[in-house]
């Protein structure tokens, strides 16, 4: 994911590759908190694969990025509200209120 942040970098003429400060608060994320790290990043990529790719197939990193930030952070907030369910089923619930916060995601049709 941080390997691939510099190949999105002209999608609508804007630059989106990651600044340093977000790949170090990243790698921080994966190292101190591997397991909820990897729910966050499996659930928002299973719930919004395609609206983080351009037409051209390049990932949007930073994107991706601020969703697994957010995930996390409401995972944070709300992780004493969760019974017996599993780690992989909370962040799944968190990581979809996420997803359907932001109005800019394509919303999957019924």
């Amino acid at each position: 994911m941080i390997g691939s942040s510099n190949l999105d970098e002209a999608v609508n003429g804007t630059d989106k590759a990651l600044h340093p400060v977000d790949i170090d608060s990243l790698v921080k994320l994966a190292i101190d908190r591997g397991e909820e790290f990897y729910e966050a990043y499996s659930a928002i990529t299973l719930y919004c694969h395609d609206d983080l790719h351009s037409e051209d197939d390049k990932l949007n990193v930073t994107f991706l990025t601020e969703l697994i930030f957010e995930t996390i952070n409401l995972y944070d907030s709300a992780k004493d509200q969760f019974s017996l369910v599993t780690i992989h089923d909370n962040m799944r619930l968190v990581a979809q209120q996420v997803v359907n916060s932001h109005s800019e995601l394509r919303k999957p049709s019924k």
